[in-house]
């Protein structure tokens, strides 16, 4: 198995897998980060499940960086980033019900972010991706 990443979208990967991982310890924690929308605190499944899933999703990414097909593990990641976009979204809506719009606005700054990192998450898996090996082969075939 190939130990580094190929080629550029695979060390974007590398990068994605590290903000993963540190969602995954944030709520791999015994009690929930004081950044933790309420509907995560209140829903059915544990937040402790989605520090599981974080998890799950940086060693995905982290190991399909170093193959040649990243077409799964970014569209984990992607998903991962959409749902956690809803949520944001959910808990900025009951929130700028609750306390008002200026209130909710970090809620809803943190649901464009991630709406933005899935836009970008996207777009590089849209990408050419040409590794050094790739170059060579062009140049000499």
């Amino acid at each position: 198995m190939r130990l580094k990443p190929y080629g550029p979208r695979g060390v974007a990967m590398l990068f994605l897998a590290a903000l993963a991982l540190t969602r995954a310890f944030a709520y791999l924690q015994p009690s929930s980060p004081a950044f933790t929308p309420s509907i995560l605190t209140e829903w059915v499944i544990p937040i402790w499940v989605w520090g599981i899933l974080w998890l799950g999703t940086a060693i995905h990414l982290t190991i399909a960086a170093c193959r040649m097909n990243h077409a799964l593990a970014l569209a984990a990641i992607q998903s991962m980033s959409l749902l956690w976009a809803i949520v944001y979204i959910i808990a900025a809506w009951n929130r700028a019900i609750v306390d008002g719009l200026f209130m909710a606005s970090g809620t809803i700054i943190t649901a464009v972010v991630y709406i933005c990192f899935a836009g970008l998450i996207y777009c590089l898996s849209k990408m050419v991706n040409l590794s050094r090996k790739d170059f060579e082969v062009r140049a000499h075939g």
